[in-house]
């Protein structure tokens, strides 16, 4: 549950928000705090935080970056599961096309219509419709693995609209 304290300080009043995080990877609950001006925004906040916890859908505001996600689905998930081939395949499309789009950035702030851009981009810039639409599966798989670790609460690039493949017709050729 989440608290909130009155605090008095030399630019006024101001209102402190304390709210406990779930366990981390290490195990541990840390606690976290936000100031708000308004007593009516932190008592918001309060009920927001207090609305997910009960809800069960709560997760900390991310500060890992979609590089370190990476990093640690190769390591727990890819390397683990898959076979060589893939694994090879996993690492090619994270280093050559989704960590130079979204490397630095926290995983909570890559949203459908970033995913919606980056395909574009990639096909754009040459990449096949096969390869590209391959990248943005990735991505999602990455951010579903997130909300599976709970370290985000929904993946916000699934149900990412992409075009429809054109078939081509087959050209059969006589012996």
């Amino acid at each position: 549950m989440a608290s909130i304290e009155r605090i008095q300080g030399k630019n006024g009043v101001s209102y402190k928000v304390r709210y406990r995080l779930p366990p981390g990877e290490d195990g541990k609950r840390k606690w976290e705090t936000k100031t708000f001006r308004r007593k009516k925004d932190a008592a918001l906040f309060r009920a927001e935080i207090d609305r997910s916890i009960y809800r069960g859908d709560f997760a900390e505001e991310s500060r890992i970056t979609v590089r370190e996600l990476c990093d640690r689905v190769m390591r727990d998930h890819v390397e683990v599961r898959l076979a060589e081939d893939t694994v090879r395949s996993y690492r090619s499309t994270f280093s050559s096309r989704i960590l130079p789009a979204f490397g630095d950035r926290r995983i909570t702030e890559v949203r459908r219509q970033d995913a919606q851009r980056f395909y574009r981009d990639l096909v754009d810039g040459g990449v096949g419709v096969p390869a590209a639409k391959k990248a943005v599966r990735r991505l999602s798989t990455v951010l579903n693995l997130a909300v599976e670790w709970e370290l985000l609460t929904q993946n916000l690039v699934r149900g990412v609209k992409l075009p429809k493949e054109t078939r081509r017709d087959l050209t059969v050729l006589d012996a």
